[in-house]
Parts: structure tokens; C-alpha cells; sequence
């Protein structure tokens, strides 16, 4: 990304803290960022092709965490989660607090609600491709789409919480709490937990050696 590119960015995330989208002029932009007009559209169609950009690159940094859980065997996952220190959880608010700044303006109210919407399908659909990852749902499941659902939803209902607190309590305890809510029932069924808990006694030398 070019300097000037990053001058837009940040001159519109610094509108976006004071004003809505839609009251957001090209002028007052490229004013702030201190660009040409032709410059912006050099890079941009419009603004919504920016914010689009944005959270993109967001979405896709939090999910490249998600993404990390399937580097572990399914085991090492239940393990990680009965202790409360599965250290993925960590990391995700970790990223959180390092763009604390952008979640906290995509978030909040005057924004509406694209971005949650986008943001929760994002997570909804990488839970759904780890379980079919690890084989974990091999027959249609008619509880998944209601699994994956809350799930996307509970993490959302959490992040915005932990920002409207200013990122406390810390990012230990958080990743802590997360690993809490995994149990039978809520976030899986039981038939999908018995299958892990297979695993983990066909493979316990591999799962205990992490």
C-alpha cells in the first residue's frame, strides 16, 4: 500500500469517528488526506469501494486466526478448550486490541449495521468449513446452521462489549472467558462432542504430545 493510499484511509477512518458515512464528502476527504481528487479515484471508485476495502482487510485478518485452529488435530482443540488456554482465543483478542481503533468505528451506530452483518457471516461460515475440515459433521446436521448462527453472534455480542469497556478485562482473561462458553449444547451438539472425545481416545499419545 502506497502512502497516499494510506493518507485516505486514515484521513476517512478520522471522518468516520465524527460523522456517518453518507454525510462523508469525496471533497472533505481528499481535503483531509491532503490528495488530489484525481489521486482518490486513482485507487477508488467511491467511497463505499473504500470502507469496503477496509473491512475486508479486517475480516480477513480475523479469520486468518480462525483459520489457525485447523493447523491442531480436533483433540488438541478440546484439550486446549477444557483447560481454558486455548491460546488461539488469546490471539484473537489480541487483534482486536491492535485495531481497536477501526472495530470500535465500524461498530458503532452510525455506521448501521453492514459491517456486523459481514463480520458475522465471516465467522459463522469458517466454523462451519473447520467442522467439515475435521470431519466433524459427516451427515447433514440440522442443528448447524442454528450452532453457527449463535456462535457468530455470541462472539460479535463479546468483541463489542470488550470495546465498549476499552479492551477490559485483559486479553488472557478474555481468551480465558471465550474458552468457557465451549461446552455440549451451546456452541455443538452432544454427538459432535462424543466424536471429539473418540478422537482424543484413539489418539491420546498424539494429542497429549500437542
Amino acid at each position: 500500500m502506497g502512502k497516499q493510499q494510506k493518507y485516505i484511509k486514515r484521513a476517512f477512518l478520522d471522518l468516520l469517528k465524527e460523522n456517518d458515512l453518507h454525510s462523508v464528502s469525496i471533497r472533505q476527504l481528499v481535503q483531509k488526506a491532503d490528495v488530489s481528487r484525481s489521486c482518490f479515484y486513482s485507487y477508488y471508485s467511491d467511497k463505499y469501494e473504500l470502507l469496503q476495502e477496509i473491512e475486508d482487510e479486517l475480516i480477513a485478518g480475523f479469520v486468518v486466526i480462525m483459520k489457525k485452529v485447523r493447523q491442531h488435530s480436533v483433540g488438541y482443540f478440546y484439550q486446549g478448550i477444557t483447560h481454558r488456554n486455548y491460546p488461539i482465543y488469546t490471539e484473537y483478542f489480541t487483534y482486536i486490541k491492535q485495531h481497536q481503533e477501526v472495530f470500535t468505528i465500524l461498530f458503532s451506530a452510525r455506521m448501521g449495521d453492514d459491517f456486523t452483518n459481514r463480520f458475522s457471516r465471516a465467522i459463522a461460515k469458517t466454523r462451519h468449513d473447520t467442522l467439515r475440515y475435521w470431519h466433524l459433521d459427516p451427515e447433514p446436521n440440522p442443528w448447524l446452521a442454528f450452532q453457527e448462527n449463535l456462535l457468530a453472534a455470541s462472539y460479535v455480542s463479546i468483541i463489542k462489549t470488550w470495546l465498549n469497556q476499552d479492551c477490559q478485562p485483559s486479553i488472557e482473561e478474555m481468551g480465558a472467558y471465550l474458552s468457557t462458553l465451549w461446552r455440549p449444547g451451546f456452541f455443538y451438539n452432544e454427538t459432535q462432542y462424543q466424536r471429539a472425545v473418540q478422537y482424543m481416545d484413539d489418539n491420546r499419545t498424539a494429542v497429549l504430545s500437542g
